[in-house]
């Protein structure tokens, strides 16, 4: 099966299946919605686009940023890798935001199968 990598492909084929829906395309930086359009945006793991998550909050919104920890993704990096790294960690000041809270999520997710045995050193 081939992987289409145009993402206006997967909404065309939704809106066929769902023709009374609205369907778009967009991203981080360039979001098809309008100002003040959310009370709160959710972002894991991709660049904070800072002009347009402000631009896309209302008045009062909030934005919940997810990073990654230092052992983001350890267990994987140690199969993977001959020297395994930790992810650097710092904080960041974001021009039209004020930090309220930081909480540490952490767990741990085993991978089985012989795809994940086949990599093992």
């Amino acid at each position: 099966m081939r992987r289409s990598t145009c993402p206006r492909r997967p909404v065309r084929l939704a809106s066929k299946l769902v023709p009374d829906a609205a369907f778009c395309v967009g991203g981080s930086f360039c979001a098809p919605v309008r100002d003040g359009w959310a009370d709160l945006l959710l972002n894991i793991f991709s660049p904070m686009a800072e002009a347009e998550f402000a631009r896309m909050l209302r008045p009062g919104g909030h934005l919940v940023y997810a990073v990654p920890t230092a052992r983001h993704l350890f267990g994987l990096k140690e199969i993977l890798y001959d020297c395994p790294y930790e992810n650097e960690v710092r904080q960041t000041e974001y021009d039209g935001f004020a930090f309220v809270k930081a909480v540490e999520s952490t767990a741990v997710i085993t991978l089985e199968g012989q795809s994940v045995q086949d990599c093992s050193p």
